[in-house]
């Protein structure tokens, strides 16, 4: 008799398997107290451990490996660059709104003397958070995982679980900086942001459109931090 569920399994381990490496990487941010400098090659380690051990025991198992969302065609990421455009305003609004209600002094603090986070450094930080780390996340939660569980016949619960875990994964960067209002908000945004991110990039096939549309708001986000640690002025 065939199973109904030939795939649970494999669902299971995944999910398994990316859960635990989001987890460690909450713990090195959250408790550890290690710089910036030590969690980011661990979180690279780990991101890039979790997709090789899974390819190969995909391999071992005779499954079909399955193909991130990549293409070797090009088009021009409009709607990436639309929604980059929207949700950077929208950013930037909210902080010249609330800012003013966050104590940035605190936060600056915690990047200095914990991150190892400074005026100098933070330029190349700031390089390798637009560039290099959304095309990281984007090729790990709307690549890598999106395309391994539809290969399953899991895509809509994909789709929930690497939004839930993207917003997950970003809650241990700043959960110590803002109240509980504030990181509830952050969190549904994020879980939205990243349903949203896989909207645009389904039409197209790859994930050219979600990763211009990260770099886009990481590049505000930046400006806003530092505008915020009074780096920069954005005029508010």
């Amino acid at each position: 008799m065939k199973a109904s569920h030939p795939n649970l399994i494999p669902c299971i381990v995944l999910s398994f398997l990316s859960t635990l490496s989001l987890s460690l990487h909450f713990l090195s941010e959250q408790f550890w107290g290690w710089s910036y400098f030590i969690t980011t090659p661990l979180k690279v380690s780990l991101l890039l451990l979790l997709i090789l051990s899974y390819r190969r025991w995909v391999n071992l198992s005779g499954r079909r490996r399955p193909r991130p969302l990549m293409s070797k065609s090009f088009e021009i990421p409009l709607r990436g660059m639309a929604f980059g455009a929207l949700g950077s305003g929208l950013l930037i609004f909210f902080y010249s709104s609330i800012g003013q209600y966050i104590d940035f002094s605190v936060i600056l603090q915690e990047l200095q003397t914990e991150s190892k986070i400074d005026l100098v450094n933070f330029i190349f930080i700031a390089c390798y958070i637009a560039l290099f780390n959304s095309f990281l996340e984007e090729y790990f939660f709307r690549g890598f995982l999106l395309a391994s569980f539809k290969d399953l016949g899991y895509a809509t619960f994909g789709i929930h679980l690497s939004a839930i875990l993207f917003a997950i994964y970003h809650v241990g960067i700043f959960l110590r900086w803002f109240e509980w209002p504030i990181i509830v908000l952050s969190v549904f945004g994020l879980y939205l942001g990243g349903l949203i991110f896989t909207r645009i990039n389904s039409p197209s096939g790859h994930i050219l459109n979600s990763w211009i549309a990260h770099i886009m708001l990481n590049i505000a986000i930046i400006l806003i931090a530092a505008d915020a640690f009074q780096w920069i002025s954005l005029g508010f």
